[in-house]
């Protein structure tokens, strides 16, 4: 998660993806073995270059410049998720279904403290997360 934005955040992102990637074989392996890698930024601001997308959820892969239905191999996968776009589309009710898991977790993110008692019964990864909260919380370093 980068709670300040970066005017590189897409060199780092992609810097920190390839060492990822690369690092999931050791020299004289075979290229086959290299493992699927997804990064994924979670972002407390907007990202110049993507001002003009408004979803606040974007998937990003190799493809060719004319042909960009097709995929060049799916092993390189990033997610950016900008939370001010998220919050956003919360506040005017302007997403889709599918994304409605995606809101309520940048939600808390964002506000833990403002959790609704619906979003704990419905989703156990944020229950989960918010008792992990609680456990850091009492601990003051």
């Amino acid at each position: 998660m980068q709670m300040v934005n970066q005017s590189n955040i897409d060199k780092r992102m992609l810097f920190y993806w390839s060492k990822i990637y690369t690092s999931s074989i050791q020299n004289g392996e075979n290229y086959n073995a290299l493992k699927r890698t997804i990064a994924i930024l979670i972002g407390n601001f907007q990202i110049k270059n993507l001002q003009n997308i408004s979803k606040g959820h974007t998937i990003w892969q190799l493809r060719e410049k004319d042909f960009p239905e097709i995929i060049l191999t799916d092993t390189c996968e990033i997610h950016i998720i900008e939370l001010p776009k998220l919050m956003e589309l919360i506040k005017n009710e302007k997403f889709v279904k599918h994304e409605k898991k995606l809101l309520e977790r940048a939600k808390f993110l964002l506000t833990p403290e403002e959790l609704e008692v619906n979003a704990l019964k419905n989703d156990e990864a944020i229950k989960k997360a918010k008792e992990e909260l609680e456990e850091i919380q009492k601990d003051e370093h």
